[in-house]
C-alpha cells in the first residue's frame, strides 16, 4: 500500500538514486504491531540506510533524518541506532550511553489508538521541559502522561501493568500497549514469564544498533 512507510521512504530516495534498481522486500514481523515499541518507523529507518547504500544515494546520516521525521517523529533515533535524549516531537537528540540491562515486557491483548490518546481532554499537554541530569538523578519523579489514560481506556493494559507493579514500577511504551519493567538481582524472571496476563518477552538493552555497521554486499 502506497501509505505504507516502507514504500514512502523508498519513494523518498528514489530521486536520489544514482544506481536505481527493482526491488522486493520481504519483512520478518517479530516487534508486535500496536505495541509503542516503534516497529513502523524502524521499518522505516532500515529501508532508508538500505537503500541509501544499494542505490547508492550518497546521502549522509543528518540528511536521512531529516527525511525520516517526515515519516515519523521517532524515525531518526532509528536512523542514528544509538541510545539517546530526544526533545520537541523526538527528532532533537542528544545521544548518550546507558548501562546495558534487561527487561520484562508484556504485550496486553489489545491495540492502542494513538489518535483516541491525543484527543482525550484530560491529556497532560503542558509538562515542564527537563534535562536529561534530572533524569538521573531522580527517574522516578518523571512518568508517562500517556499511561493513566491507556490504563483507563483500555481494561488489558490496566491488567498488565497492576501485575508488573508487584515486582516494581511498571512503565507504558510509548502511547503503548506494550508495558515494561527493568530486570533486578531480586526478580525470579522465570516466575514472572509464566504468570503473565498475557505475551511476554525477555529483551536486553543495546547500545548502539548492529544496523550500524550494515553493508550491502553485492
Amino acid at each position: 500500500a502506497e501509505e505504507n512507510l516502507i514504500y514512502r521512504a523508498a519513494q523518498i530516495l528514489k530521486p536520489h538514486a544514482k544506481k536505481f534498481c527493482g526491488l522486493h522486500i520481504k519483512i520478518e514481523k517479530n516487534i508486535p504491531m500496536g505495541a509503542g515499541l516503534g516497529g513502523g518507523s524502524s521499518n522505516a529507518a532500515t529501508t532508508l540506510i538500505v537503500l541509501n547504500q544499494l542505490w547508492e544515494c550518497g546521502l549522509k546520516q543528518e540528511q536521512l533524518a531529516d527525511y525520516g521525521v517526515k515519516l515519523g517523529a521517532d524515525v531518526p533515533i532509528f536512523i542514528y541506532g544509538k541510545n539517546a535524549w530526544a526533545e520537541g516531537i523526538g527528532e532533537h537528540l542528544s545521544f548518550i550511553d546507558l548501562d546495558q540491562k534487561q527487561f520484562i515486557i508484556l504485550k496486553p491483548d489489545c491495540f492502542i489508538s494513538t489518535q483516541l490518546l491525543f484527543s482525550q481532554k484530560t491529556l497532560t499537554r503542558d509538562s515542564k521541559t527537563t534535562k536529561f541530569c534530572a533524569y538521573q538523578l531522580e527517574p522516578s519523579n518523571f512518568g508517562n502522561n500517556f499511561e493513566p489514560l491507556a490504563r483507563q481506556l483500555y481494561p488489558e493494559v490496566e491488567e498488565a501493568m497492576q501485575y508488573l507493579d508487584q515486582f516494581g514500577q511498571a512503565k507504558l511504551t510509548g502511547t503503548g500497549a506494550c508495558v515494561f519493567i527493568e530486570v533486578t538481582n531480586e526478580m525470579n524472571i522465570d516466575e514472572i514469564l509464566k504468570y503473565s496476563p498475557c505475551k511476554s518477552y525477555l529483551v536486553n538493552s543495546l547500545n548502539e544498533s548492529p544496523l550500524n555497521h550494515f553493508k550491502v554486499t553485492r
